[in-house]
């Protein structure tokens, strides 16, 4: 039997007397989007912490294609084809957007290229730039490439953090509500956006997001967690119909996300 490209394995996150995650196991296939979905507090951030590397679940196992992640300490994580984005925005604050950009390819510029040759490193660097910018300009923020990050609002903060999570090439993209501070034509264009990432590029998507308008469009499967528990999985279909996840997070009636 084949291992998935992802997944975790019966994890448990304990802080003190909290459990913040109990016994959750998911998978993802590869090129697929799977969405992370509940209310505040149900330990969404906590289980992108633990695949990111920040936190070390109590027990349990995280693989990434076929391998376990518990050795793996975060600063190597973007080297193994990993990248995320923050619910709260950790983007370089006193650097340009390019600049934001430039640092997100640190893990796939070629190592020692400050010792390469005068030519070969200028050509390294011309290349990096202009792959820099081609990102900067497929979110719109080609006009702000030489604008400081604290300058933009947070809508453009938001989509400079994806295009820097963007710019390591991962194969394994975590995204922690980038939907957030979005205007509704932003966020239709990131709808786009990320089932072009999963269909053309191949990548892997786990999406932390309350924007249930994004999530029923672009997920080909969600997890809902409540007080740490997964209470369903399934289709974006099954999920809306599940009574428990009503109950518990989309709400009856009406004013149900759709």
């Amino acid at each position: 039997m084949t291992s998935p490209f992802f997944s975790l394995d019966n994890i448990d996150v304990k802080f003190g007397g909290l459990h913040a995650v109990q016994g959750l196991s998911l998978s993802a296939e590869a090129g697929k989007i799977h969405a992370l979905i509940g209310p505040n507090g149900a330990g969404k951030s906590t289980t992108l912490n633990c695949i990111s590397r920040f936190y070390t679940p109590s027990s349990g196992d995280i693989r990434f294609e076929g391998k376990s992640l518990l050795a793996t300490p975060a600063h190597a994580i973007s080297g193994l084809g990993i990248a995320r984005t923050f619910q709260n925005i950790e983007l370089c604050m006193q650097m340009t957007a390019l600049e934001n950009v430039l640092v997100g390819m640190s893990a796939v510029i070629p190592k020692y290229s400050a010792f390469f040759p005068g030519t070969r490193r200028r050509e390294i660097e011309a290349e990096a730039i202009k792959e820099a910018e081609a990102l900067l300009d497929s979110f719109g923020l080609l006009s702000e490439r030489d604008s400081l990050a604290e300058s933009l609002d947070y809508g453009r903060q938001k989509l400079l953090d994806l295009a820097r999570a963007l710019a390591s090439k991962p194969r394994l993209l975590l995204l922690d509500e980038p939907a957030a501070g979005l205007r509704n034509q932003d966020i239709a264009a990131l709808n786009t956006l990320l089932k072009q990432l999963a269909s053309e590029r191949g990548i892997t998507i786990i999406l932390i997001e309350h924007v249930m308008q994004l999530v029923m469009g672009v997920a080909d499967s969600i997890t809902v967690l409540n007080f740490g528990q997964k209470i369903a999985e399934g289709t974006p279909a099954e999920i809306r119909s599940n009574e428990d996840v009503i109950e518990a997070y989309l709400g009856k009636g009406d004013h149900a996300p759709g």
